[in-house]
């Protein structure tokens, strides 16, 4: 029998970005979109309605002119998601990403795998210090 974590860090692209930008040129309300779909948001944004998953032309109307829209584009997160990776990497060897934010993991191996997918969601919330599901 197989067993395949799948892992997924919520507001990845944001927190990024705060750690690129310095905070006085970060907008409260911001959203990241890729494909006419929402991909994360700030927290301004999320309070005012727009949602991860949410089409582009509904999140804009939700910020209503007032924010900042940007289109995805891998680079600026290449690092971060090769530093969250990495840690994924103490636990299992079969890695398979799901985009910057996600990846499949084989647990197969692992004498408790429930366990074991228990240990990595405290492990990166600790050292990333994001939500992980």
């Amino acid at each position: 029998m197989h067993v395949i974590a799948f892992v997924s860090l919520e507001h990845f692209y944001a927190q990024v970005r705060l750690q690129l930008l310095t905070s006085n040129l970060q907008p409260p309300t911001w959203f990241l979109h890729d494909a006419g779909v929402v991909l994360d948001t700030s927290l301004g944004a999320e309070l005012r309605g727009v949602a991860v998953g949410m089409g582009l032309s509904e999140a804009r109307t939700m910020l209503a002119g007032d924010g900042h829209i940007e289109a995805w584009a891998p680079e600026p997160y290449r690092q971060a998601q090769e530093r969250w990776l990495d840690l994924l990497s103490t636990f299992c060897d079969a890695i398979e990403p799901a985009g910057q934010h996600a990846a499949y993991a084989d647990l197969t191996g692992h004498p408790n795998p429930e366990a074991t997918a228990v240990q990595i969601l405290a492990f990166l919330r600790e050292r990333l210090g994001l939500e992980v599901r």
